[in-house]
């Protein structure tokens, strides 16, 4: 976290912003341990040179798991500005009160310094140590209040760029290249031979690949379009369903899965009249009579089948070489810069020493800075016979 002037402060945050309105929920976590207004709080985006490795941003964790880092580094915060004021003001620290970032003697209010006089724009200088007192919850009163989404007002203005209107010097439009079908998924697809020259009347496109990963790139995004639907690949292919499929259909026809399927099912059945009445759920003993006619209407029905891939459906990355250190990074020498709608996990390699090109080579000083994309990840379910 950072201090400003103005008596506002900037926190930094290691959690993506994917829509989720989670950068709200951290802020006034934040606001409420320093006493600050939302109104009073900016944050920083994910940028592995100046944001903090918070973990994934996975499975609505950011309040459960991030909340607590945020918490704890703003209380930290506090008890250092509070330090900071009782020697100004002459005073315990405990005889302080804060409002909207002023402090002042609790009975005196006339006597008071705010946050940005105690430390204007120069850092904390202070360490987490974990023991910093926190406010009790029973004083909350930003943290569960409604309150409007801080992300909001600049998308629905247009105002925030996308990462695919995201543009850099010398920047290539690329698509990843995959097997039409589910066939060659059975076997892992796997590129057999890849014929180059089938994209060479598209101005600009240029085959990548990197073992049995096939893309193409291009400088106009729908030459790369086009160039992707244009290459000839040959996968090789497999009778064999996929992988995950097939554990798909074994977990299905596991007894102790069957068992708690069928329990739940019970109910229903119950009130359909299937198996008689009663108030309790229908034991599995009972359960597991009833199975035939479950069986045959889950095949009327439909069936289930595994998911090939949990891959992106559109562009989730920006990729260019400047040629001057990024800002924070005085002497840094070319660099390489990526703006990427990723988790945050993806991005810990350039955070730990330098990212790698599409050759796997290891770059020195690489960036990596999160932007929102327009559409992230689905799963591909090959389609149904008909």
């Amino acid at each position: 976290m950072r201090s400003h002037a103005d008596n506002t402060a900037t926190v930094y945050l290691g959690k993506g912003e994917f829509g989720q309105g989670n950068t709200t929920g951290l802020l006034q976590i934040a606001g409420e341990e320093l006493d600050l207004d939302l109104s009073q709080l900016r944050w920083v985006a994910l940028d592995t040179n100046v944001t903090p490795d918070q973990g994934a941003t996975t499975s609505s964790s950011s309040i459960h798991r991030g909340g607590p880092q945020v918490r704890a580094a703003a209380a930290e915060a506090r008890a250092a500005l509070l330090a900071l004021a009782s020697t100004r003001l002459g005073v315990q620290a405990g005889s302080l009160t804060v409002k909207k970032g002023v402090v002042s003697i609790d009975g005196h209010p006339t006597r008071s310094v705010s946050y940005g006089e105690l430390l204007g724009d120069k850092p904390f200088g202070a360490k987490l140590t974990g023991i910093a007192p926190q406010k009790p919850i029973t004083r909350y009163q930003l943290v569960g209040a409604r309150v409007p989404r801080v992300d909001i007002p600049d998308k629905a203005s247009g105002k925030y760029v996308h990462m695919q209107h995201v543009r850099m010097p010398d920047m290539l439009h690329g698509r990843v290249v995959r097997p039409r079908g589910q066939r060659a998924y059975g076997d892992g697809a796997k590129p057999l031979a890849v014929d180059e020259s089938s994209i060479a009347g598209i101005p600009g496109a240029r085959l990548v690949r990197k073992g049995d990963f096939v893309g193409v790139v291009a400088r106009e995004e729908w030459d790369a379009v086009k160039a992707a639907a244009a290459l000839e690949v040959t996968w090789r292919e497999s009778s064999t369903l996929p992988g995950n499929a097939v554990r798909a259909h074994a977990r299905r026809e596991d007894d102790r899965y069957r068992d708690r399927r069928l329990g739940r099912c019970g109910v229903s059945l119950r009130k359909r009249g299937a198996c008689g009445g009663g108030d309790l759920p229908l034991p599995l003993s009972v359960a597991r009579t009833v199975r035939p006619e479950l069986r045959a209407r889950r095949r009327r029905a439909g069936r289930r089948t595994g998911d090939l891939l949990h891959a992106g459906y559109l562009q989730l990355a920006r990729h260019a070489r400047d040629g001057a250190g990024p800002a924070g990074r005085e002497g840094a020498g070319a660099v390489s810069r990526g703006f990427r709608h990723l988790r945050p996990q993806l991005l810990r390699r350039c955070r730990a020493g330098g990212g790698g090109d599409v050759a796997g080579r290891r770059q020195a000083g690489a960036r990596a800075v999160h932007a929102l994309g327009r559409a992230r990840l689905g799963r591909l379910r090959p389609c149904p016979s008909r």
